[in-house]
């Protein structure tokens, strides 16, 4: 059954709302735009990075490695089954190792100034993210939708905005393609995780990365 556009256009409504709060002024961040002259991913890109493991050929080697993949499976949809009810500091490391090997993609999306309103700028990428959700190689995955920032601003603060765009992205996306409110589980990591640790405020740690987190995902590397 697909979700209602109803109850997307409601989540939209609260992300908005939440986007109003006020938090004080010393722990706010600048964002600056993504690189104007980049190109979005185009749909089949995100298809050919979001696919799974085993679409591509790939199999697990031997009993031990699939007894380990049904062991992170379970853990996997154990953490994302909590997320909406919020998770630990611990939960949010564990589940970022657990899908590390899982295919994925990191989106630099764009927001408005210290909001979750995603900015113009931004949605061709996530319409191209969205048409790949519905395809027929990810039409029955399932996903985790993790916001990061970077290290400006305090912990708290950035924790709680992460959250907000992460979850803005899964409305958008709700929204505009009719995808199933439990196709996407939505997870903020604030500055816990820097993809570019060398320099904790650069643009490239501001991100949205998809992961597939579809059972038996993961595969033994050949």
């Amino acid at each position: 059954m697909l979700h209602s556009p109803r109850r997307a256009k409601s989540l939209l409504a609260v992300i908005a709302a939440l986007g109003c709060l006020s938090f004080p002024q010393s722990a706010v961040w600048a964002e600056q735009p993504a690189d104007a002259g980049a190109a979005p991913p185009s749909a089949q890109q995100l298809i050919e990075a979001l696919k799974s493991k085993s679409a591509r050929g790939l199999a697990p080697a031997g009993a031990e490695a699939a007894s380990k993949m049904e062991a992170e499976d379970k853990l996997i949809q154990n953490l994302a089954s909590k997320a909406a009810r919020g998770l630990s500091v611990s939960e949010r490391t564990t589940l970022a190792e657990a899908v590390k090997e899982r295919p994925k993609f990191d989106m630099e999306v764009t927001f408005e100034f210290n909001s979750a309103n995603i900015a113009e700028a931004a949605k061709p990428a996530l319409m191209a993210l969205g048409k790949a959700m519905q395809s027929e190689d990810l039409k029955t995955a399932k996903f985790l939708v993790a916001g990061h920032t970077d290290a400006k601003g305090k912990q708290v603060y950035n924790q709680k905005l992460s959250e907000m765009r992460a979850a803005s992205v899964k409305a958008f996306l709700m929204s505009n393609f009719q995808l199933m409110d439990e196709k996407m589980v939505t997870v903020g990591y604030g500055r816990e995780r820097l993809k570019n640790t060398s320099n904790p405020t650069a643009q490239e740690n501001r991100r949205v990365q998809v992961v597939n987190i579809s059972p038996s995902m993961a595969s033994a590397k050949p």
